[in-house]
């Protein structure tokens, strides 16, 4: 055992310049996508439901690219893109909300 005996590996958290409101964005986007995914694979036959889940799919794909553009400019312009997709997520979480017929946060 010798001197190794009493270390311990502490990890830290990886090195990286996102800010929380990135993190939050994305988590937020990531949950939408696996939501519309799963609104999907329960409405695969009905047509009607097509039209919506390629738009909810093209506004999820629009603010995801709406970050990646974010994250190659620098602030203020960031926090205000930043700003932007929170609110389109807002509203597209309450419309989601409105059609699922669950109350939204």
């Amino acid at each position: 055992m010798g001197a190794q005996a009493g270390w311990k590996l502490q990890s830290k958290p990886p090195l990286t310049n996102q800010s929380a409101a990135e993190i939050e964005v994305q988590d937020r986007l990531r949950n939408l996508d696996e939501l519309v995914d799963r609104i999907g694979a329960t409405n695969q036959d009905k047509a009607s439901s097509s039209d919506l889940l390629r738009d909810l799919r093209a506004i999820v794909k629009a603010n995801h690219d709406e970050v990646l553009v974010a994250k190659l400019v620098s602030d203020p312009a960031r926090e205000s893109m930043l700003l932007k997709v929170r609110d389109s997520l807002r509203n597209l979480e309450k419309m989601l909300a409105y059609h699922l017929g669950v109350k939204a946060n």
